[in-house]
């Protein structure tokens, strides 16, 4: 990979959910991909409050 965007692969949330269920991953190991999804979830709801201030009714 030229760019080297190593944090890119914890946007792979079908691939982990599979090692999870596969035994295949230990708890720091999944750490990252729980703060990962965090983040996401906070940016979005983040997001959604402002467009719907911003919304005209």
């Amino acid at each position: 990979m030229i760019s080297k965007w190593d944090w890119l692969k914890y946007v792979d949330f079908f691939g982990v959910s599979v090692k999870i269920s596969l035994k295949q991953f230990s708890v720091s190991q999944f750490q990252p991909y729980i703060w990962f999804s965090v983040a996401i979830l906070i940016i979005c709801f983040g997001l959604s409050l402002i467009l719907i201030r911003r919304k005209e009714l």
